[in-house]
């Protein structure tokens, strides 16, 4: 189990920025509404709309550039509380009403804290859940992934927002999703 995670981990960190090539603030910021984001890949419009979403308080779960069941969920809440029809998809629409909720930037830049490096992280995650039970805390495995959590992104959508980044040095000024305030 523990090897097929890590196999998953490395797979995403090769891959991830593949899936979003040309993925970068100004696409992101930039995005125009387009009518079918592909489901199984990070989609700048996608990770657009899902931080509107979030700042409009319609989270559509971890922000991932992917449009699958979360962010259609979260778009359906959204539809019904304007009086729009949600039809499993993205509408011109649908899109104006979401841009409407702010012109600020979804995605800008943030600067490695000391604090986001500094730990405590964890060598290994266990196997077992049951293992877990003699941690007196749960921390991070990396820095990536600890200020991936705390801005509710993805990994994968971290690391496609940061090819050559290094997560693990304070200083480094990196991409984010703007949290809402």
């Amino acid at each position: 189990m523990a090897r097929l995670l890590a196999v998953a981990v490395f797979l995403c960190w090769l891959v991830g920025p593949t899936l979003a090539a040309g993925l970068d603030a100004t696409a992101v910021n930039n995005a125009e509404f387009r009518a079918k984001p592909a489901e199984d890949k990070i989609d700048a419009a996608i990770v657009k709309a899902q931080v509107l979403l979030d700042k409009a308080l319609f989270s559509p779960g971890e922000i991932d550039g992917k449009f699958a069941e979360n962010t259609r969920k979260a778009l359906k809440a959204f539809a019904e509380a304007k009086s729009l029809v949600f039809q499993n998809a993205l509408t011109p629409e649908l899109w104006a009403k979401l841009a409407e909720t702010s012109r600020d930037a979804v995605v800008v830049q943030y600067t490695v804290s000391e604090s986001d490096v500094k730990g405590p992280f964890l060598k290994r995650l266990p196997p077992k859940m049951e293992d877990l039970k003699s941690f007196k805390a749960l921390s991070y495995t990396s820095p990536r992934e600890a200020i991936a959590e705390k801005f509710h992104m993805s990994e994968a959508l971290l690391s496609a927002l940061n090819p050559g980044r290094k997560f693990d040095r304070a200083g480094e000024t990196i991409l984010v999703a703007k949290r809402r305030q």
